[in-house]
């Protein structure tokens, strides 16, 4: 029937976009939360200050500022707030559609981090990481008007990161390593099947105004999971050149590709189960999307203008430019493949930071910084609403023993209002737009141990 392909539309198109969505405290959907000493300072040290292990994974080259055998863990909680503000919404024939949702949909989640050194000799050293660089999850209720294009979404990785760094002399450290990255998503969105069904079904539409009589009155549901292994490198570089006041850290992580395989859901209404089973549609089945997650290349510098005071200043420049479109191919040949375009542009994160050592147990540090967002306006959608950030950070680590040391640190973001129109793919074109309004506070804490 000629629902088919609209249906299948409404199910995935604007779903499949958060395969490689999250909202996040980096740009795009990128997590960068590894450490409680990076969160203290908006990350401003995280390629040069070779503050704790968490260089492992942001610069290798660090690893050579440190010796012995050393582990390190942490978690940061990530609580974000925001509200929908000016929802309207409205399908092709002008009917309103309707709107009780008041909650918020965002949702705090713990991000963790693991690391471990070892240093075999002066020279050399081995490191791993496991990280999640990239997570999601938001939850819009059952009644809002944008539950055609998104219910829940959640999404997150697991970076498997080991690593080698070699200190050539005095001056030059380089290091690098691979990664192996595990990919899991779950995405679910409301469907109008009594819409889709009603607007093709001959003398159903009322009128020009109030459209198909099933629109909204006979709603299903789409659940896509999926999962993914995918590997990727990285290189780092530290140069003293001027003394050892003063680091250079130069980081570049490659993208990784992933080709997602799970299934797609369906819960169809029991009046227009037997319509929906002669067209074949709306089924389970087997789901596959490819998906590349971005390069990016980080460069930073450290200055200790005394041995308790230093300053630190990176850029990082992430490569979402890459992310055009992602397609959605389907096992059921009743179900067409779904492209979904996204169009990111590259963009950049600028931070500043600082840190002074109190005594010789304490000491504190500052920062601030500039996210800026890869989604352009116009294809900007509810399931993840992002727009540029702004940090202000501030932490502090104890030195509780001579082979233990603890951190915590608290940052909050502020981001700009963000307009967000969305249309579905379907007969009824569900059209939804409103002003996005959302902070988020950060809470990290972190353990190192040597031994």
């Amino acid at each position: 029937m000629k629902f088919i392909k609209p249906a299948l539309a409404v199910a995935l198109g604007a779903a499949a976009t958060v395969w490689t969505i999250a909202d996040a405290r980096a740009s795009g959907f990128a997590l960068r939360e590894n450490s409680a000493i990076g969160t203290g300072e908006s990350y401003a040290g995280a390629v040069s200050g070779n503050y704790d292990l968490s260089t492992i994974y942001n610069n290798p080259a660090g690893m050579t500022a440190f010796t012995g055998i050393m582990q390190g863990v942490g978690a940061t909680l990530i609580d974000p707030s925001g509200h929908l503000s000016n929802v309207q919404g409205h399908n092709t024939y002008g009917a309103s559609l309707t709107d009780s949702d008041e909650r918020d949909p965002t949702q705090a989640k713990v991000v963790p981090s693991a690391f471990l050194l070892w240093a075999p000799n002066q020279d050399w050293r081995l490191g791993l990481a496991l990280t999640v660089p990239f997570g999601l999850i938001t939850s819009y209720s059952g009644t809002s008007a944008v539950r055609y294009q998104a219910l829940q979404s959640e999404i997150e990785t697991l970076d498997i990161n080991p690593n080698i760094a070699y200190k050539a002399n005095d001056w030059i450290s380089v290091g690098g390593g691979f990664t192996v990255e595990k990919v899991k998503a779950k995405l679910t969105n409301a469907l109008d099947v009594g819409g889709i069904v009603g607007s093709t079904l001959d003398g159903i539409l009322h009128s020009t105004t109030n459209g198909p009589a099933l629109s909204q009155t006979a709603d299903g549901r789409s659940d896509v999971v999926g999962t993914s292994w995918g590997v990727g490198y990285n290189l780092g570089i530290q140069l003293t050149p001027w003394g050892p006041d003063t680091t250079i850290g130069i980081a570049y992580r490659s993208s990784v590709h992933q080709k997602l395989q799970g299934r797609a859901d369906f819960a169809v209404p029991s009046s227009l189960a037997a319509l929906v089973a002669i067209s074949g549609a709306l089924k389970k089945t087997n789901a596959t999307a490819d998906l590349t997650l971005p390069g990016n290349a980080w460069i930073g510098i450290t200055h200790h203008f005394t041995p308790a005071f230093a300053v630190d200043a990176s850029y990082q420049y992430t490569q979402w430019s890459s992310f055009k479109t992602l397609q959605v191919d389907f096992e059921n040949p009743k179900q067409p493949s779904v492209v979904d375009p996204e169009n990111y542009k590259d963009s950049s994160f600028v931070s500043l930071g600082a840190n002074y050592a109190l005594n010789d147990r304490l000491t504190v540090r500052a920062g601030t910084a500039f996210d800026q967002t890869p989604v352009q306006n116009r294809y900007r959608d509810f399931r993840l609403p992002d727009s540029n950030r702004y940090w202000l950070s501030g932490g502090a680590t104890y030195q509780v023993t001579q082979s233990v040391a603890v951190s915590g640190a608290y940052a909050h973001l502020f981001f700009d209002s963000a307009t967000v129109k969305q249309t579905d793919i379907n007969p009824i074109y569900d059209t939804v737009s409103a002003s996005s309004n959302v902070d988020a506070d950060l809470i990290s804490i972190s353990a190192t141990i040597s031994f």
